[in-house]
């Protein structure tokens, strides 16, 4: 018996080495995607046929891009009283014309009667705006988009200067601006042709320059008065 176990101890077909694992048949034949190195089989036991094993396993592929954040919401448009703020603020109210327009000391605009402003019956909604002849020297806020219902803003002889806001295209219940005689200068914006209510606009007695967008002609389709006299820059064909 003991020449027995000692001829099985030096027959190494018989038990697995040290380094080997305990497993009498291993088959990983027909599987070519399996791949590296042997991880301790003893080769006499293991069979590799069709296989990768022994060989390097490729890198796998790089994970997908991870997704974009969602677009932030649009911003909300600011309290009424606030967007009157900042349009007193801009038109460069020198001689505090616009006192009575405060939301900590005097309320809603319309409640409270600020001055030049008109209100539906509602009492809430802003369909007027009536500044003329208040000496301001500042230019047009274009947070003013943040009033869809304003339908007249009046705003002639003052000082105001800057150019005409792109952002009044918003205003689409607008009919009448009238921004004569002040110091305005620049190009008239393209994008006021979406302003499809309105029937009078008066530029007269301003610094513009170039010419009337044609796209005036086929998107202000209600517009009755268009007052362009004294601005000495104006040119090209109508």
């Amino acid at each position: 018996n003991n020449n027995n176990n000692n001829n099985n101890n030096n027959n190494p077909s018989s038990s697995p080495s040290s380094s080997s694992l305990a497993v009498s048949r291993a088959d990983f034949s027909n599987n070519i995607l399996l791949c590296g190195p042997n991880p301790g089989f003893s080769l006499n036991n293991i069979v590799i046929t069709n296989t990768s094993i022994g060989h390097v396993c490729p890198q796998p592929p790089s994970p997908p891009p991870s997704p974009l954040p969602p677009s932030p919401p649009p911003p909300s448009p600011p309290a009424v009283g606030n967007t009157l703020m900042l349009f007193k603020y801009a038109l460069g109210d020198v001689y505090d014309m616009l006192s009575s327009w405060n939301p900590v000391t005097n309320g809603s605009p319309c409640l409270n009667g600020w001055y030049g402003i008109t209100c539906a019956s509602d009492q809430s909604t802003i369909i007027q705006i009536d500044l003329r002849f208040m000496s301001f020297n500042g230019t047009l806020s274009p947070e003013l988009r943040w009033l869809p219902n304003l339908q007249q803003l009046r705003l002639a002889n003052n000082q105001l200067q800057g150019t005409l806001p792109l952002e009044y295209s918003q205003l689409q219940a607008l009919t009448l601006l009238d921004l004569g005689s002040n110091q305005l200068s620049g190009t008239l914006p393209l994008g006021w042709s979406s302003l499809q209510a309105l029937t009078s606009l008066n530029l007269a007695s301003n610094g513009f320059y170039s010419t009337i967008p044609a796209s005036w002609a086929s998107g202000m389709r209600s517009l009755n008065l268009l007052s362009l006299a004294g601005n000495a820059g104006m040119c090209g064909s109508i």
